[in-house]
């Protein structure tokens, strides 16, 4: 196998991959068996997931089940590279079984899940504020933030998002619309009065967003996911059914992140339907929240530009 191979792979594992690469892996994977099995050895042999094998045995579904699980989203590219990593990850099942080594079936639905969130064409959530504690309030000497101007609230914001584009609509604190958003090529935020701020730094209006400081921003769940992969301790929720079906997953000692991430997804599909986060790092502030799919839509080309959100007479400043 060559080292460009490989770089993939290990690229899959961390999350890191660029679309092309992904389709690069998954041309590979279904060119031969032998392909699909090497992916499976090396899922289970990388240092990343060295904590994620359990000592009872995993019901491996047959590949009728398998295929009918992958929701073809986005044609048939879509399906191959998700029907691609699944039956990899059944193939590492089924020979770690044989061995006595039954890897996590939470490990096998999270690859599951990231494979279909990649597919959709889009998502659109809403998300809602259960609980906020002040985190060492007490300690704390005043930064930089504290002369800043309060955030808008998140409660009842709604994220369009589509890889790592992102729209997020907020509404200040008297009511009015703040949004900020990014595609490919710049971010900008809009706020209810003075000009547009826009800027190639694709990260610069991200930073108020939870979950940014720890490689899991709500505006792109795949990263998310994929960091779940590499710090959490992943089991399947025992009341899961084949038609709702929950994920939890909880934070290893030494890694950075909420605490808790509680995934609820169609269990045929695997789309998400909810997730709920607890102790989610949020500036000085700790968040319990949950975010709920409103639809999954297909953006027009120019959704995530700033211009498509305020009207043509307004002041755009270059940042």
């Amino acid at each position: 196998m060559s080292d460009r191979i490989q770089d993939l792979i290990d690229g899959h594992l961390d999350g890191i991959l660029s679309p092309r690469q992904e389709d690069a892996l998954a041309r590979w994977l279904c060119a031969k068996p032998e392909n699909a099995s090497r992916f499976a050895s090396d899922v289970m042999l990388h240092d990343r997931l060295h904590t994620v094998f359990s000592a009872s045995p995993v019901t491996t579904p047959s590949p009728h089940v398998v295929a009918a699980r992958i929701r073809r989203r986005s044609g048939p590219f879509t399906a191959a590279v998700g029907l691609a990593f699944v039956i990899a990850i059944f193939i590492a099942v089924g020979s770690v079984s044989m061995r006595s080594r039954p890897v996590s079936a939470g490990v096998v639905e999270l690859e599951r899940i990231i494979a279909t969130q990649t597919g959709l064409l889009g998502s659109s959530y809403r998300i809602f504020v259960e609980a906020k504690r002040s985190w060492k309030e007490t300690r704390r000497k005043p930064g930089p933030e504290s002369s800043r101007p309060p955030k808008p609230p998140l409660d009842l914001a709604v994220v369009h998002a589509s890889g790592r584009q992102f729209v997020l609509l907020r509404t200040d604190r008297n009511g009015l619309p703040f949004i900020t958003g990014r595609n490919n090529t710049s971010s900008w935020a809009i706020s209810p009065d003075g000009p547009v701020r826009v800027s190639r730094d694709l990260d610069r209006f991200h930073h108020d967003v939870p979950g940014h400081e720890h490689d899991f921003p709500l505006t792109c769940l795949t990263d998310g996911l994929s960091l779940l992969r590499r710090s959490y301790e992943l089991r399947l929720d025992q009341q899961s059914t084949p038609e709702r079906s929950k994920l939890v997953a909880e934070r290893r000692p030494g890694h950075r992140g909420p605490r808790t991430v509680e995934i609820v997804y169609d269990g045929a599909s695997g789309v998400i339907e909810s997730l709920r986060f607890f102790d989610m790092p949020y500036g000085p502030d700790r968040l319990d929240l949950r975010m709920e799919l409103l639809e999954t839509p297909a953006f027009t080309p120019d959704f995530f530009d700033h211009t498509t959100h305020h009207k043509p007479d307004r002041t755009v400043l270059e940042e």
